[in-house]
């Protein structure tokens, strides 16, 4: 093909006959097809897929690569067609079979006569002849090209514009030209107009580089060398040497793993895209066959479990409600590289507020609604109230170490362990064991409520030893959880008491019975009133 290529010498025009016997496809070919064959091939539903219209469709090549009309062959399927050989197709009339014999085979399918290039110069699926062949022959070098056409290639000495053809903004040297298609540069079709998914160079290619359900389109510089333009360097020419392939294939790990791709198995291997947690055992496709398109390659569940193994629950909206919406994904979001939780961060204030001035949000970002066990009396724990200072979540909850740790996101039986054995703490201080009974949401023998050894002998009217933690402000207020005054008989309270709560208590509460706060470092509030120990002055 380089003679062929060669041999096109600008401004030499060499003796051919073609000229007075080849016919022009739109003046001749082109009305004899549409009287024949576009009953069947043209529109949206052509027969087989196949349009017979322009001379690029009608020479165009099946999903497999096969030349529909191939140069110079008298069994051509188009010709064995015109002859009434394939089944669904009665024969032509001997002249238009005749016209159409002289096109395909002598003259190669040519769009029109050439004066300075062989036949098959402009028919893309010729493959001694076509000028694609000849310029890939050529390492891509389109220096002869430019010599006639100019150095943009619009027309040159030889006054013929080759973006005539090659019509868009990069004419001959878009990405389209040799892979891709208007709508994208990705396969289908590949180098060699497949554009069967079942081919290597076909594959998922277009899977990835448009919006999915699961994902955001990814360029092409994702997994292969970034390339702006065509004759960049890694592209097909490697340290100025022509490169004929395969491309490089550049995928992003995995933590824990090196990304592979294995052109054998058609599988790429701890891709971060497709296996995010390697330490995840639940899902279903960490090494997905590339080509399988449409095969469930990609579900969810398939690169992360559904759960994954360190959850035990599967509604992802809980904690990574910015990634979901409306029961699918953010594709913004999604696959983008890293773990968005629902406040934003890493830390547990990403999905609840700590203690502090912050409300309280719980895991679906409710914060108001307190007859809710989820959201309930959080924020009136977590903030300096009139009986006490901003309790810390540990109080009634083990705080874990790490997302991860155990008895946390893996703990299948939401809501949230309250009072878990072996927690502590304030709620077990004077001897309680506190309990939480979620069926009712109540709370038993907690100390901060008149658990304990000392406040439980309280026989006062009006105690509530079992608050309900929906109940709202008054569950928790003076008198609910000791007496006013309080009534234990041997440890020197009694109904009768009339002295002041500071005669003893000084340090716990003032002279207009509230209770005695201090300022902290931080600029928080502190108190000795339900600090677990008996304060006196």
């Amino acid at each position: 093909m380089l003679a062929a290529f060669a041999a096109a010498g600008c401004g030499v025009v060499r003796p051919t006959d073609h000229e007075k016997v080849c016919p022009s496809y739109e003046a001749v070919i082109r009305p004899v097809l549409q009287t024949n064959c576009a009953n069947c091939h043209s529109g949206a539903n052509a027969g087989g897929g196949y349009v017979i219209g322009e001379h690029a469709s009608t020479v165009s090549r099946s999903d497999d690569g096969t030349p529909r009309v191939a140069p110079g062959v008298v069994s051509s399927p188009f010709l064995e067609a015109a002859r009434g050989k394939l089944p669904g197709h009665p024969a032509i009339s001997a002249d238009d079979l005749a016209l159409l014999d002289n096109w395909v085979v002598a003259c190669r399918a040519a769009p029109r006569p050439h004066d300075y290039h062989p036949i098959g110069w402009a028919t893309s699926t010729d493959p001694l002849q076509f000028h694609g062949g000849a310029v890939r022959d050529a390492g891509y070098d389109f220096a002869e090209c430019k010599s006639c056409h100019g150095e943009d290639l619009r027309g040159g000495k030889s006054g013929f514009d080759c973006n005539s053809c090659h019509q868009g903004e990069n004419g001959p040297l878009a990405c389209d030209t040799c892979h891709g298609d208007k709508t994208s540069p990705a396969p289908p079709k590949n180098l060699s107009g497949v554009r069967l998914t079942t081919a290597l160079g076909v594959g998922a290619h277009r899977s990835h580089v448009e919006d999915g359900k699961l994902h955001r389109a990814f360029g092409c510089g994702t997994c292969h060398n970034d390339i702006k333009k065509v004759d960049d360097e890694g592209h097909y020419r490697r340290a100025g040497k022509f490169f004929p392939g395969p491309a490089t294939v550049r995928l992003p790990s995995t933590d824990g793993g090196t990304a592979r791709w294995d052109r054998t198995t058609a599988t790429c291997t701890n891709v971060a895209c497709h296996a995010p947690n390697k330490s995840d055992t639940a899902p279903t496709k960490f090494d997905p066959v590339w080509t399988s398109v449409g095969k469930d390659e990609l579900k969810c569940g398939g690169c992360h479990g559904f759960p994954p193994s360190t959850h035990a629950d599967n509604r992802c909206e809980v904690c990574h409600a910015p990634g979901y919406a409306g029961g699918g994904v953010d594709l913004a979001l999604h696959l983008n590289g890293k773990v968005d939780l629902r406040g934003g961060g890493e830390q547990c204030d990403a999905c609840h507020s700590g203690p502090g001035t912050t409300p309280f949000v719980d895991l679906k970002g409710r914060t108001a609604d307190a007859g809710v066990q989820s959201v309930g009396a959080h924020d009136a724990h977590l903030r300096a109230n009139k009986l006490r200072g901003p309790l810390a979540c540990d109080a009634c909850h083990l705080v874990p170490l790490k997302v991860d740790s155990p008895g946390h996101i893996d703990d299948a039986a939401p809501p949230a362990t309250v009072f878990p054995p072996g927690l502590g703490g304030l709620a077990s201080a004077q001897g309680a064991t506190p309990v939480y009974n979620a069926a009712n949401a109540t709370c038993g023998s907690v100390y901060c409520h008149g658990g304990g050894v000392f406040p439980f002998v309280d026989t006062a009217p009006g105690l509530l030893r079992t608050p309900k933690w929906t109940g709202g402000p008054e569950q928790a207020a003076c008198g609910t959880c000791h007496g006013l005054p309080p009534i234990d008989g041997s440890l020197g309270h009694t109904a009768a008491q009339t002295q002041p709560c500071t005669q003893c208590h000084g340090g716990t509460v003032s002279a207009d019975g509230g209770i005695v706060f201090t300022s902290t470092a931080d600029g928080g509030r502190t108190t000795k009133h339900m600090d677990g120990k008996v304060t006196g002055q």
